[in-house]
């Protein structure tokens, strides 16, 4: 007698739930991809402006202004307001 080799019905169906239940567990992570790139843009934004911000008291620093009342620094030819002090800092 032969033995036929293959899948049952029951077995292909069991599969195909078991895949359509890991589609519906993994879409909203994958639909949620474009907020997650949004927050990256503003996180490399932040460091950026922190980056700017230390260049530019450095600056200041260096040619004593970081004491004085709020003024300007020259920085690679570009003529920076430091009208808010320096009495923050990010967090």
């Amino acid at each position: 007698m032969n033995k036929q080799r293959g899948f049952t019905l029951i077995e292909l169906v069991v599969v195909i739930i078991i895949l359509g239940i890991l589609a519906v567990v993994a879409a909203p992570k994958f639909i949620n991809l474009k907020s997650d790139a949004l927050i990256a843009n503003l996180n490399g934004l932040q460091g950026v402006l922190k980056s700017a911000n230390t260049l530019v008291y450095s600056k200041a620093v260096l040619s004593g202004q970081e004491k004085l009342d709020p003024g300007s620094v020259t920085l690679n030819g570009e003529t920076i307001s430091t009208t808010l002090g320096y009495n923050f800092t990010f967090s």
